[in-house]
């Protein structure tokens, strides 16, 4: 199997645009993914990593849907279950009619919307005739079966690049075009194997592969300890890549592991200097284990790599989240403010410098910093720190938090006696699709400060409305919490 066009790109909604742009009509797509990507969504201005196959379906641009899950998926009770869970979620998420689902032997099929869509292995994958796109996320291959649906991916891949294509080559696939998400943002894949992108690409397209089957030897290599001949394969690596920053970070990693800081810390700026998309907030395990609630060993991440780069903004803010955790606000807004003289000019450094500064009493400096936030977010700018969001709020903005930063400035605005302002803010929080019947309420008590009775009614009213949104809401957070909580308790 050889595949006459690839596209290489780090966000998988990428995949999309592409489809559409080449005229894609009535495909199967063969989903080779950790994540089904099937949520559904009423509009494009919504599309991100999570639904893009959606709005494929709803566009006529796809009409099977194969999603591939990592091996043993399928026959682990807890993974099995969770395929399940999700199949039984998108049913309800999707338009009338609502067919059964079916199982034969090891496979799940359903309907979407008219869209056939199967969950398999890649053994139990059918021949598909017609127009076929492969669809590949580099976090399959990082995603153990088994742990399907923990939302966290291994050390160590479980199928490497090789043997992937390998096997897609004897389903006798006959793709018209691949497409190959990275997904290093959102702490999906790791970034010493952000590189793997690249591999399937050259591997698909039957180019020769000297510079990754040499930098797969020197991970063999470091995994028996053999130090020196694992740094030479990397810089034999380094030679034959078009781009050697996959070689040089993993370079950096080792040598930082056995201590050789001096050697290390060129390697990792070697690695910057070649490819900057490696100077990302996802260099290191740190944001990975903030959004699991490790946070001892997300502070030994964001340390160890403040130790390859000083300069790192990222692992400032890093561990701002650390300390605010911790209810340590002086220490939280030094690390905040790092961050930002280091060139970190998103959301969340400035809502954590806010915060730090509100829980020191120094309310006119944390309404400063909340301000600061909202703008940098309707400049253009993202939330790149701990964690990422590609999802938007009603506002075209991407940042999933817009709106409770503005009822969080309302708050101060409040108590400096700003009343207009504060209203103002509730105002855009609640526009933003911030309903919360507390918000309302609020809104509804500054509106009768205001002797505007009228106005308060009407948000009472509207604080009623939400609550039975706002109780299931808080129940799917309880229970998301509570399953954190034992995963810790078992890891």
């Amino acid at each position: 199997m050889t595949v006459p066009e690839v596209r290489v790109f780090e966000y998988h909604d990428e995949a999309y645009h592409v489809w559409r742009a080449a005229g894609v009509r009535d495909a199967a797509v063969v989903h080779v993914d950790a994540h089904h990507d099937l949520s559904w969504l009423d509009d494009t201005v919504h599309l991100h990593i999570g639904n893009y196959l959606c709005q494929a379906i709803k566009d006529g641009i796809v009409r099977e849907v194969y999603w591939v899950v990592p091996d043993g998926a399928l026959s682990a009770p807890r993974a099995r279950r969770e395929i399940r869970r999700q199949l039984r979620n998108l049913r309800r998420e999707y338009p009338r009619p609502r067919r059964p689902l079916r199982r034969v032997g090891d496979v799940w099929s359903c309907e979407l919307v008219g869209c056939r869509v199967v969950v398999c292995d890649l053994d139990t994958l059918p021949v598909r005739s017609g127009t076929v796109l492969l669809d590949l996320d580099v976090d399959f291959l990082l995603t153990p079966g088994p742990r399907l649906g923990e939302g966290c991916p291994a050390d160590e891949p479980w199928l490497w690049p090789r043997d992937c294509v390998a096997r897609l080559r004897r389903t006798r696939l006959a793709p018209t075009l691949a497409s190959i998400a990275c997904s290093v943002e959102g702490g999906y894949t790791p970034l010493r194997w952000k590189y793997f992108g690249d591999e399937l690409a050259a591997r698909l397209l039957g180019a020769q592969t000297p510079g990754f089957d040499r930098l797969h030897e020197a991970h063999r290599l470091a995994g028996t300890g053999a130090m020196d001949a694992a740094a030479q394969a990397c810089r034999d690596a380094a030679a034959a890549l078009p781009n050697p920053a996959a070689a040089e970070f993993a370079l950096a990693s080792m040598l930082a592991q056995h201590g050789r800081m001096k050697a290390a810390r060129a390697a990792h700026q070697a690695a910057r200097a070649h490819d900057p998309s490696y100077a990302t907030a996802y260099n290191c395990a740190g944001p990975a284990a903030l959004d699991r609630g490790h946070f001892d060993a997300a502070e030994r991440a964001f340390t160890d790599q403040l130790a390859l780069d000083d300069g790192d903004g990222h692992a400032r803010i890093g561990l701002a989240y650390v300390a605010m955790h911790r209810r340590q606000w002086s220490e939280a807004e030094t690390h905040a403010r790092a961050a930002i003289e280091r060139g970190v000019d998103a959301p969340d450094v400035h809502r954590v410098l806010a915060r730090a500064l509100q829980h020191q009493g120094r309310i006119g400096e944390a309404v400063t910093a909340l301000q600061r936030s909202l703008r940098v977010t309707l400049g253009g700018h993202t939330s790149r720190c701990a964690i990422a969001s590609r999802r938007l709020s009603r506002l075209p903005v991407w940042d999933a938090e817009h709106g409770r930063a503005y009822a969080a400035l309302a708050a101060l605005e409040t108590r400096l006696g700003r009343l207009r302002d504060a209203i103002a803010a509730l105002q855009l929080a609640i526009s933003s699709g911030y309903r919360r019947p507390t918000v309302h309420v609020r809104l509804a008590r500054l509106y009768a400060r205001e002797h505007r009775w009228g106005a308060a009614l009407g948000e009472a009213a509207a604080a009623c409305a939400a609550a039975p949104s706002s109780f299931a809401r808080a129940q799917r957070r309880f229970r998301a919490a509570l399953t954190l909580g034992l995963e810790a308790l078992r890891t």
